[in-house]
């Protein structure tokens, strides 16, 4: 085992444990085959996705709506990068949070790498991920850990 893998994230009890790893190792109606044209099999797959997930109810319900991206804060970070605090309103009434960090000694033209990082299902996860902790320990468990990936990024020059 990886030093990585040995402190996991996310510790699961038993029962979902067994439960995830049976889902994994199970048939997909879907899975991929390399016999298969791909765009055929991507199309198919994607229709169903989309069937799934719920986004054709989605699409229908929500047509003529548009998201809007609402700034609530912004600090700058030990004089190193900017840190931005958004909600975006994804369905009428739903805000999503979400940190944009950029580097602040950069220049408008300047083409930085783009770094997405969602998070896991820490309760302070998207703070966690962003570098914007909620007390010092949880800053001393997230940078125990090296949790704060997107600011990691920011400090060597990606957004």
């Amino acid at each position: 085992m990886s030093p990585s893998q040995s402190n996991p994230f996310v510790e699961y009890p038993d029962k979902t444990s067994k439960y995830l790893k049976r889902i994994q190792n199970g048939k997909a109606k879907y899975k991929y085959n390399t016999n298969n044209n791909f765009n055929q099999w991507q199309a198919e797959a994607r229709k169903e996705l989309s069937k799934i997930i719920g986004l054709d109810k989605i699409s229908k319900e929500l047509q003529g709506f548009k998201p809007s991206v609402i700034k609530i804060k912004e600090a700058t970070i030990d004089d190193k990068y900017i840190r931005t605090l958004y909600h975006i309103e994804t369905e009428p009434g739903i805000k999503v949070p979400f940190y944009r960090l950029v580097p602040k000694y950069r220049l408008p033209i300047d083409k930085l790498p783009l770094l997405l990082s969602p998070h896991g299902h820490d309760l302070n996860g998207f703070h966690s991920y962003a570098g914007a902790y909620i007390n010092k320990a949880h800053r001393d468990k997230i940078i125990g850990r090296k949790g704060n990936i997107a600011e990691q990024a920011v400090l060597k020059g990606m957004i």
